[in-house]
């Protein structure tokens, strides 16, 4: 017997938009980054802005942008050329010596952090959520980083609003080694994961 799912009007549309959107590394050099970043500004800040009730200032964009150690990936949709989502993450050394507000210095880590990268943020333009394209973010990132920085892990804190901490668990529990760990943030309910990449 052979059997094939029908794929709803509204399942075609969203797996359209999934497949016009692709990730881009943002690691301009030097010279040209202030030009770069001009040309994705807009639409970076309108998503946070967006996205979050306290959105973060340009300052902090351009400051953790332009850091080497930092990476950057970007999710533009193909079909308007806007940027419509992001992530970045740092080292995760660097996140602490900065008093990162999450940091947990309670997780055993046999590392001590060196292999670590923390996920700073990922966030998507409203209009693109429901669409799978925060996995398709963090893949692409997590890909870089165990690829071409060589991390082993990545920690991070999700947001418990529309169960979004509770998808990440669902798709990545046989990954996980330290969570998940609820807690109050200034960003709202979060949980704590720290995962193997």
């Amino acid at each position: 017997m052979i059997s094939y799912k029908v794929m709803t009007e509204s399942e075609a549309i969203r797996d359209q938009v999934y497949k016009r959107c692709e990730t881009e590394l943002f690691y301009p050099p030097s010279a040209s980054w202030d030009e770069e970043w001009r040309k994705i500004r807009e639409d970076v800040l309108a998503i946070e802005k967006a996205q979050f009730e306290d959105p973060s200032p340009e300052s902090l964009f351009i400051r953790r942008f332009q850091e080497p150690a930092t990476i950057v990936v970007l999710l533009r949709d193909t079909k308007t050329k806007k940027i419509v989502g992001f992530t970045y993450s740092i080292p995760l050394l660097n996140y602490a010596a900065g008093k990162g507000e999450n940091f947990r210095e309670d997780i055993e880590r046999k590392d001590e952090g060196r292999k670590t990268a923390y996920s700073m943020s990922i966030a998507l333009h409203p209009h693109y959520t429901g669409h799978r394209l925060s996995p398709k973010l963090g893949d692409a990132l997590e890909k870089f980083l165990k690829e071409h920085r060589r991390y082993e892990f990545i920690e991070f804190d999700a947001t418990e609003k529309n169960g979004y901490a509770k998808k990440v668990y669902e798709n990545s529990k046989d990954r996980i080694v330290s969570g998940p760990y609820p807690h109050d943030s200034s960003l709202g309910r979060q949980v704590f994961f720290r995962e193997r990449l």
